[in-house]
């Protein structure tokens, strides 16, 4: 798994799992009813599963993505939930001197999100596909994913891989990145059927970088 998780038993029975160092370092409690707890590097609680769950069941969607962001170790301290010109409600963060916006978007659909960036520089755009029945892990997922696609445009990664293979190209290697990491988030956080999904989308996405073409076959 990413960064080498350490698993161990904490005082009070429950299987706790960490990953990460510094300021990065995240460790995660088990409870008994099959949620987790989330904290920091110092040991101080995030949040947990069943905070973002009780979030996703009142329809407080930006609430739960935030929680999430700072599980993911995003600093979050000057984060606000804005209304743009339409009324729909946003959050607005700054990464990497790059400001962020991620709007909620209630849907049952099976696609996780959608990252836009126009062009280098230029504020990153962010949608995360939600419904109130969502549990805390798969969100955990859904945004880690985009995040995952963000960091890559803030960073000039994605735009260096379009000027060398071509958009196409680039879309792909950052699908196949960001599937990477949902792999390696699941030996903490998981959820039924997310192997198989995940494992499926990178093969995929691989298969037509490599070949050109979609596959013809599935793997299972």
């Amino acid at each position: 798994c990413l960064n080498n998780p350490i698993k161990y038993i904490d005082p009070t029975g429950l299987d706790s799992m960490c990953t990460g160092d510094g300021e990065s370092r995240r460790c995660f409690e088990f409870t008994e009813n099959g949620g987790w707890i989330a904290y920091d590097g110092e040991g101080n609680k995030i949040a947990s599963s069943a905070e973002i769950e009780g979030k996703l069941q009142d329809g407080k969607y930006l609430e739960a993505i935030l929680l999430i962001q700072k599980m993911l170790g995003i600093n979050t301290d000057d984060a606000k939930i804005l209304t743009d010109v339409t009324g729909t409600n946003f959050i607005k963060l700054e990464y990497e001197g790059t400001i962020i916006e991620i709007r909620a978007v209630e849907s049952d659909s099976n696609i996780g999100g959608l990252t836009i960036q126009p062009r280098p520089g230029a504020r990153v755009k962010i949608i995360i596909y939600v419904h109130r029945n969502m549990s805390a892990s798969e969100l955990f997922h859904r945004v880690g994913h985009e995040m995952i696609h963000a960091k890559n445009r803030i960073s000039g990664k994605y735009w260096e891989n379009v000027k060398e293979f071509g958009a196409p190209a680039a879309n792909l290697l950052d699908e196949i990145e960001a599937y990477q990491w949902n792999l390696s988030q699941l030996c903490y956080i998981n959820f039924p059927g997310a192997f198989e999904n995940y494992f499926y989308q990178w093969w995929y996405h691989m298969y037509i970088f490599s070949n050109g073409e979609e596959p013809t076959e599935t793997i299972w």
